[in-house]
């Protein structure tokens, strides 16, 4: 009996309808799953296809993608050789992507291309103006910007500059016209105190600065009552020292400054030929070097009438310099871009690290202040951390870090005939 009631349990199991999924439900699911990879797979389709429509190849397309780039490149069609190789290679600084299409690989962007064209925006340059600068002029050819007016027309500049490429380099620089207007924007100096000053015909001193370590020159190598920064007094002092070990004898003419002194002078002049007059023959008070205690003019002791810039002294100073410290502040050929007639007999100390950063750049040290150094006005165009650590002088002291400078301390000291030169009281 027992045995009869489990066959029949079994059998009703046996019996029992299975369940199915009807072909309906599962033609839904199927349709629901190609819709949802249709979603993602057309768009991205179509996003490529845009992409190749502009110029980018499979590889590059993936790079795009793993820098989630798509939509900014197909938003802007932004597109050149350059761009896509650098994003490819990952090089390419994605705050400057637009920059990238104004450029051919052989004229490529540098880090010190992307920071010239943030301070370049920071003046009031705008994007389109920044592509037609950069797409037909070099770096040396940019940096001159920086010290000049805004030009709202950077099309007369740029042919003003290619019209001189027989000429122009890194070394010599000279245009037709003039884009600079004396005082027109002037500031107080950045850094009062300190070596890296600048001070020129946009950056003044207080009218109450004094360098406040003013050491007075032996008169074995300068006329007297000659005054420096003590820094500077005794980095001069070398330099003229060793100079006389090696047959060359030189002497400081014209030092420290006082803002009264400076003061008599120019209004002088303003007296004789008035203001603009005056512009043209001495610099302002507040905006000469000498108030720094930095700068001094030389003279060569035994070479007769000779110009300086002819004189064997020139030729040594000019090639030792910078191991001392010193820059030619005022160079031959650089005058459309400083503002200064050329001076061959005008040295600014920086300190060794600095002047060589300078000496090996190129640049006159009014183009790479406002490069390198300058601080920020505006945030929006500070470029990142990254970039300003690759690029600023000095970013690193200046946010804390120790300073490794070094300046250079006296040796043996020679004898050396004094005379004052004319030329320097209008400096």
């Amino acid at each position: 009996m027992i045995a009869s009631d489990a066959e029949e349990n079994s059998e009703k199991r046996k019996r029992k309808p299975r369940r199915r999924i009807r072909k309906s439900v599962l033609a839904g699911g199927i349709l629901l799953i190609l819709l949802i990879v249709g979603l993602f797979c057309v768009p991205r389709m179509v996003q490529n296809s845009k992409l190749k429509d502009l110029g980018y190849n499979k590889t590059e397309i993936k790079a795009i993608r793993e820098r989630n780039l798509t939509r900014t490149l197909i938003d802007n069609q932004w597109y050149s050789e350059y761009l896509a190789a650098c994003i490819e290679d990952g090089t390419v600084n994605e705050d400057y992507l637009e920059l990238y299409t104004a450029v051919t690989k052989e004229r490529g962007l540098t880090d010190d291309d992307l920071l010239l064209a943030s301070r370049l925006m920071e003046i009031g340059y705008e994007n389109d103006q920044l592509d037609n600068l950069y797409q037909n002029l070099e770096f040396f050819e940019l940096t001159p910007l920086l010290t000049f007016d805004y030009q709202w027309n950077e099309t007369a500049y740029i042919e003003d500059c290619v019209s001189h490429r027989d000429t122009n380099s890194v070394d010599s620089f000279t245009l037709s016209e003039e884009y600079y207007k004396k005082y027109k924007i002037t500031n107080h100096t950045e850094h009062e105190g300190e070596d890296l000053m600048i001070v020129n015909r946009n950056w003044y001193l207080s009218s109450t600065f004094v360098p406040d370590n003013l050491a007075e020159l032996s008169s074995q190598y300068s006329v007297p009552d000659q005054k420096l920064a003590k820094q500077a007094a005794e980095a001069f002092t070398q330099f003229a020292a060793d100079a006389n070990l090696e047959g060359v004898y030189f002497f400081a003419t014209t030092t420290y400054r006082s803002y009264e002194t400076q003061e008599t002078i120019y209004n002088g002049y303003v007296n004789s030929y008035g203001e603009e007059g005056a512009d043209n023959i001495a610099l302002r008070p507040g905006y000469t070097e000498h108030q720094t205690g930095l700068a001094v003019n030389v003279a060569a002791t035994y070479e007769g009438s000779k110009a300086f810039q002819d004189s064997d002294t020139y030729a040594w100073m000019k090639a030792n310099c910078v191991k001392y410290g010193f820059i030619e502040r005022y160079p031959a050929n650089k005058e459309t871009i400083t503002g200064m007639d050329y001076e061959p007999d005008h040295y600014r100390y920086l300190g060794q690290e600095l002047a060589q950063a300078v000496a090996d750049s190129h640049l006159t040290y009014d183009e790479f202040y406002a490069l390198y150094i300058k601080g920020w006005e505006t945030e929006e165009y500070k470029p990142d951390e990254a970039l300003l650590k690759k690029t600023m002088w000095n970013y690193e002291t200046e946010n804390g870090s120790e300073d490794t400078s070094s300046t250079p301390t006296p040796t043996q000291t020679a004898e050396a005939e004094a005379q004052a030169t004319a030329t320097a009281a209008a400096q």
